[in-house]
C-alpha cells in the first residue's frame, strides 16, 4: 500500500473499510417509525448514515428525486456486493477443482450387473423393474445411466 509519507508500496497489507449504512421507510401511517433507528442503533450504524423516507417526503417533489437517487444507489451498492461474492465464490470453486475435490453426489459405478440387466431389460427379456431389482438401483438411478 503506498502512502504520501514513504512512497513505498506494500502487496500485503490490506485493509477493507466498511460504512454502515440504514434506509427506514414508511409507508404505512400505523407503522412505528422509532422501530427501525432503535434496530439500526443495536447494529452500530451512526445516526448521521441513518437515512428516514419522511425526510424525503416532507421536501416536495425534490425529496422524491432525492429519494429515487438514494435507492439507486443503495441498489447498486448491494449489486456490487453480489457480484463481488459470486466472483470469489467462483475462485474458491475453481481453486477447489484444482485440488481434486469433487461436488455433488458421486456417480454410481456400472459394474458387469448392471450391464447385464440393462441388456437383457433392452432385449424384452425382463422388464425394467426386474432390471433394477437385479442391479440394486432405484428408478431415478437406472433411468439417468
Amino acid at each position: 500500500m503506498k502512502t504520501a509519507d514513504d512512497g513505498i508500496s506494500d502487496k500485503n497489507q490490506h485493509v477493507e473499510r466498511q460504512m454502515k449504512m440504514a434506509y427506514g421507510r414508511v409507508s404505512a401511517k400505523d407503522q412505528n417509525p422509532e422501530r427501525q433507528p432503535v434496530k439500526f442503533r443495536e447494529l452500530g450504524i451512526e445516526e448521521r448514515f441513518m437515512f428516514d423516507s419522511r425526510k424525503f417526503k416532507s421536501m416536495g417533489d425534490f425529496g422524491k428525486v432525492m429519494e429515487d437517487q438514494f435507492l439507486s444507489l443503495l441498489a447498486y451498492v448491494a449489486e456490487q456486493e453480489r457480484k463481488k461474492n459470486r466472483q470469489r465464490q467462483a475462485e474458491g470453486i475453481e481453486l477447489a477443482q484444482a485440488e481434486g475435490i469433487t461436488f455433488g453426489r458421486p456417480r454410481r459405478q456400472m459394474d458387469e450387473a448392471f450391464f447385464k440387466s440393462y441388456m437383457e431389460w433392452r432385449a424384452g427379456h425382463i422388464t425394467a423393474t426386474a432390471a433394477m431389482q437385479q442391479c440394486g438401483m432405484s428408478k431415478p438411478t437406472f433411468t439417468a445411466v
